[in-house]
């Protein structure tokens, strides 16, 4: 009995909410068409989770042509090569002298793996920043059935390409 009491006090308020003591015009309100872009998702998505839902490659303002694969190390063993890369994971670790070294993983543009090997050098002369995209010059290196490229230079890129707004800003 009370949900049936319930129920017909709420009709009853429902219907006496709608009296009301002024003629008020009704407006037609009209909402303006909001633009969007994939690229304003996947950085909201960077600026929430620390990633893109959708292949970081996508939103990349950068020229994705004349970097190395991770399909095609395998016939450039031995060979110098440049990747463009998106970092995955580092693994830091201390050599028999203690100096820091790491290994790293990082996505190509076809989101294939591509591992690499930053001896105490190389690590020294081209610390790593944030996660994000960086391009890699080395040499291809084959142990165990294991292709990695040994970096001997690395260097952070951004989304967006360098570019001069004409008012100092870049």
């Amino acid at each position: 009995m009370l949900w049936k009491s319930s129920l017909l006090l709420r009709k009853q308020v429902a219907e006496d909410a709608r009296l009301s003591l002024f003629d008020e015009e009704v407006r037609d309100w009209q909402l303006p068409a909001l633009a969007a872009h994939p690229h304003e998702d996947a950085f909201d998505e960077i600026e929430l989770l620390g990633f893109p839902l959708a292949s970081p490659f996508s939103v990349l303002d950068h020229d994705q042509d004349g970097y190395h694969l991770a399909a095609d190390l395998d016939v450039r063993i031995g060979q110098e090569v440049k990747v463009l890369g998106y970092l995955v994971t580092l693994k830091y670790i201390r050599t028999n002298k203690g100096d820091p070294m790491c290994f790293g993983t990082f996505f190509d543009r076809e989101l294939a793996f591509v591992d690499t090997v930053h001896f105490p050098p190389s690590l020294a002369r081209h610390p790593f920043g944030k996660q994000g995209f960086y391009v890699l010059q080395g040499r291809v290196t084959e142990e165990f059935g294991v292709i990695t490229v040994d970096v001997h230079t690395m260097r952070k890129i951004g989304y967006f390409e360098d570019r001069d707004f004409g008012d100092g800003r870049r």
